[in-house]
């Protein structure tokens, strides 16, 4: 850092968060990326890979090859940036809180392998889904293909 500049300010990337389950959100690959930051720059980087980010479906990965950053840097960011790591955080959380809600979605519909894989997910403490056979909470509701 150049001290005679004074400290740097921390990237606000709360405008970056994810976008997963907004209104009229289709998830769109080629929705156009803009930001406020110098082309090239690191605050320019990091929020493409914010944006890359989620339409990878938080695919490390396949967000660093966009990105044309190494898996390295990506956690070099998230260990020494915080306002990126809390960034990251946050669209993973988005994630899958509309991968959760498509769930829903289908079990509203009907379908009874959703409703089984969300009971052995989210059910445990009533019994259903993975427990241990010697407690008696082992009650695993098969998925069955054609239910």
């Amino acid at each position: 850092m150049d001290m005679r500049q004074g400290p740097k300010e921390p990237v606000d990337f709360t405008k970056y968060k994810s976008e997963f389950g907004r209104k009229n959100d289709t998830n769109d690959t080629h929705k156009p990326f803009s930001c406020n930051y110098k082309k090239g720059s690191k605050k320019y980087k990091k929020a493409l890979f914010l944006y890359i980010f989620q339409r990878k479906a938080c695919n490390v990965f396949a967000t660093c090859e966009a990105c044309n950053i190494s898996r390295k840097t990506y956690y070099r960011w998230i260990k020494e940036d915080q306002a990126f790591a809390d960034a990251v955080d946050d669209v993973k959380e988005g994630f899958l809180d509309w991968l959760e809600a498509k769930l829903v979605e289908h079990i509203q519909k009907g379908s009874l392998d959703a409703l089984k894989y969300f009971l052995n997910a989210k059910g445990k403490k009533r019994g259903f889904g993975k427990g241990s056979e010697e407690d008696g909470n082992y009650h695993p509701l098969p998925l069955v293909a054609g239910d």
